[in-house]
């Protein structure tokens, strides 16, 4: 399949509906064809991966592609630089956390963007290093209980000062970490009594942000640490 047949297909699965939500919220200078996320999960099976073809997508300037972009990349083939690059043209919370968990977790080179995004005052670019770190504290269980205790302070110290997007990400990343032990339990729920409810502005949804407190002393969660 090549770019123009995608994009076609793409405009073919267009809903009117989520076009006109997405100009209320005016998320970015990117194009939106308002593509259900789950026809581009389908639409992404039929295609072939292709690390040219992810390119061509993304540098459409089209939302959709973009995120189907994620799906057909091949992580190997992406550079440190690559990324670079496309992290600039990030605009919205679902394109960063698609980037994040379909491309930049299988890279080599994910803990160089962590450290280096988690300093940086783009709202897209530091939380998608906390979104990284939530899913290291889900996945990788070689890394140090000391790793995450720094987070944490981190956390502790900006969450409630910090923009919109990233207080939401440091939020999972919380959760996350407090779910990985006794010991960071124990640090994480003491530090969700300090720092309080977390509020996140989701507009006109009627999203909230999860409770951290309570999911960390969930009983179910407790009885299977160690």
């Amino acid at each position: 399949m090549q770019r123009a047949d995608i994009l076609d297909k793409i405009q073919s699965l267009s809903d009117p509906r989520a076009i006109a939500a997405w100009s209320r919220v005016g998320a970015g200078p990117d194009q939106y064809l308002g593509t259900n996320l789950t026809r581009l999960k389908e639409l992404a099976k039929s295609i072939k991966k292709s690390h040219e073809l992810a390119l061509e997508l993304w540098d459409s300037g089209i939302h959709d592609a973009k995120l189907l972009a994620t799906m057909i990349e091949r992580p190997k083939k992406v550079t440190s630089e690559q990324i670079d690059t496309q992290m600039e043209q990030v605009y919205t919370v679902d394109l960063a956390d698609k980037y994040c968990s379909n491309i930049i977790a299988r890279t080599s080179f994910v803990q160089e963007k962590i450290d280096l995004w988690r300093q940086s005052e783009v709202e897209m670019k530091c939380r998608s290093s906390y979104m990284l770190i939530a899913a290291q504290a889900k996945q990788k269980r070689d890394l140090p209980d000391a790793y995450f205790e720094q987070i944490l302070q981190t956390i502790e110290q900006r969450i409630q000062q910090e923009q919109n997007w990233v207080k939401e990400a440091m939020n999972y990343a919380l959760i996350a970490i407090g779910s990985r032990n006794k010991h960071l339990n124990h640090l994480s729920v003491a530090m969700a009594r300090r720092v309080g409810i977390i509020e996140v502005d989701y507009g006109m949804s009627a999203c909230q942000a999860p409770n951290a407190l309570t999911k960390l002393t969930a009983q179910k969660l407790m009885q299977g640490l160690v």
